[in-house]
């Protein structure tokens, strides 16, 4: 594993050691992507993204169990938490789109799921299209956390599906752009990056690209973008972000939709 700061292994060691004994033997694997896949975690400004998977569907009382978990390891997390999904193992191979799941949190859940686990653990399955892009992380850059090497348990999705999941995340970029302008135009960074050169890039990776590759006037834009991005530093909106947005969407849609 990457040389990581000693806050991330203690939680990542907790993940590990709580969800094995929780899980037993049908656990597959706990498999890292996100920005810690990446090597570009920021303690203030990520999240620990981590999948597990599973032989057989998660009854009630263990997801009730992974939740209760969730919940008590978040003290050590990062501000902005841990995002987990569960999915089952036959879905892996090939991969379904959109991808079936068996529980999912994130700290926008912490409140519903701390005020009522058995209601939010009954209510948190079904289809999620994200998933698809995070499994092509796992695919080209991930960490196994635990369990099986990620070759044995995962197959990349097709150029489609990625595709499809990307623009599922991006295509409300115009309202996005004002309420989130750094993740927003970094996002379309990356993904004209995998259009044109079939790149899987972080989301500093993808503003980088984008200064080398797009054009030029939008580089110093992009500049401000990353900067925001490494520092967590607040950032206006611009008409300038806006008419970014508006032509990287143009140039998208023809290729994905």
């Amino acid at each position: 594993m990457m040389e990581m700061d000693s806050r991330i292994i203690q939680v990542l060691n907790r993940i590990k050691h709580e969800w094995v004994a929780q899980i037993g033997s049908n656990l597959v694997g706990i498999y890292v992507h996100g920005s810690l896949a990446y090597g570009c975690f920021s303690w203030e400004q990520s999240d620990i993204d981590v999948l597990m998977v599973v032989k057989e569907s998660l009854q009630q009382a263990e997801k009730e169990k992974l939740i209760c978990s969730i919940l008590e390891i978040e003290r050590l997390a990062p501000q902005k938490g841990i995002e987990m999904s569960v999915v089952c193992k036959k879905d892996l191979k090939p991969p379904c789109f959109p991808m079936p799941y068996q529980l999912h949190y994130s700290m926008q859940h912490r409140k519903a799921a701390g005020e009522n686990i058995s209601l939010y653990c009954a209510n948190m399955q079904g289809e999620d299209m994200d998933l698809t892009a995070h499994i092509m992380v796992i695919c080209q850059k991930g960490i196994v956390l635990y369990g099986e090497a990620i070759p044995k348990v995962f197959q990349e999705p097709t150029r489609k599906d990625y595709l499809g999941s990307v623009w599922y995340d991006i295509e409300d970029s115009l309202t996005m752009v004002i309420q989130d302008p750094v993740s927003t135009i970094l996002n379309l960074c990356r993904t004209l990056a995998y259009v044109k050169e079939e790149m899987i890039l972080s989301k500093k990776e993808g503003g980088e690209w984008g200064q080398e590759h797009l054009s030029q006037r939008y580089y110093q834009m992009l500049e401000s973008v990353l900067s925001a991005y490494r520092t967590g530093v607040a950032l206006v909106p611009t008409s300038l972000m806006a008419q970014f947005v508006e032509e990287c969407l143009a140039e998208l849609a023809g290729d994905i939709v």
